[in-house]
């Protein structure tokens, strides 16, 4: 069996029309959120409103491709795989770590980078992302359990299953699984603040969407990378290293850290990596007599 499926239920389901839709319930969610903003006690700069979006915009959207999908008689069983009954988690867990590492370094790698280029504008995103958001709601405790729900929860569910689970199978049966991973890692990369690192990431996944067949898989591990990446926020070193003045001493620290992580992801991809007989997740869980 090849890569290329010339008639496909995903081939009426444009990405365009997934984009677009996007936009539109986003100002559909930003309008909501405006009036329940002006009913609740919130001001309107409580981060709060932030989680709320993201929650409503990428929940919404997900419902309606879902939709999507039953009209073009794409079924969700054939997404989402079943979870294999044994699977090597130390593994999983192991991949996760190295792909963290290599998010760190990049990311410090960046800030370097930046900070040579335009030292104000480094100033200004390092201000932004170090900032203790729940001081800065009127309930904190709420805004602490939205964002873990968020971060933990919607986010794994909901973007694993628009760029794995679609967009990947899209571009994958238009111009070829190699490209459908590469494209939907770039711009799943591109939609965070560090790309490079989240690009990576987005291939890491994508592989073992493709190698396992399950969605699920994908899904959890994306989860734990939220979970150790939000607990990673209370170590203590890395509020110095947030500070702009540091900038000379990203360098080195990022290199070790990607340095640390490239063996452990050259072994994935060794193990991973798709060859010319390699079938997207949705055709292998085909039934035989519809394949």
């Amino acid at each position: 069996m090849s890569n290329s499926f010339p008639e496909t239920p995903f081939s009426n389901l444009k990405a365009r029309s997934i984009f677009l839709t996007f936009i539109g319930l986003s100002i559909l969610v930003g309008i909501l959120v405006s009036i329940l903003n002006n009913l609740i006690i919130f001001e309107t700069d409580d981060p709060i409103l932030i989680y709320l979006f993201y929650c409503l915009s990428f929940g919404l959207l997900c419902i309606w491709l879902l939709q999507r999908c039953r009209q073009l008689q794409i079924p969700l069983p054939l997404i989402l795989g079943r979870l294999p009954q044994s699977y090597p988690w130390i593994r999983l867990i192991t991949v996760v770590v190295a792909v963290i590492l290599f998010s760190s370094g990049s990311f410090l790698i960046s800030c370097y980078l930046l900070g040579i280029i335009s030292p104000n504008l480094l100033n200004t995103f390092l201000e932004f992302s170090t900032v203790n958001s729940s001081e800065l709601s009127a309930i904190p405790a709420l805004y602490k359990l939205l964002e873990s729900f968020s971060i933990i929860i919607v986010a794994p569910i909901t973007e694993e299953f628009i760029f794995r689970g679609v967009l990947l199978h899209r571009w994958g049966t238009k111009w070829g699984l190699v490209a459908g991973v590469i494209v939907s890692s770039v711009l799943f990369g591109m939609l965070h603040a560090n790309p490079i690192g989240l690009t990576m990431f987005g291939v890491v996944m994508a592989l073992l969407y493709i190698k396992t067949a399950t969605l699920i898989i994908p899904i959890l591990a994306h989860g734990l990378n939220n979970f150790i990446a939000i607990s990673l926020q209370f170590l203590p070193v890395l509020e110095d290293m947030s500070s702009p003045h540091a900038i000379y001493n990203y360098l080195l620290p990022g290199l070790i850290l990607i340095a640390i992580s490239a063996p452990l992801l050259f072994r994935f991809f060794a193990r991973h990596l798709p060859n010319s007989q390699t079938v997207l997740p949705y055709f292998r869980n085909l039934p035989q007599d519809k394949m």
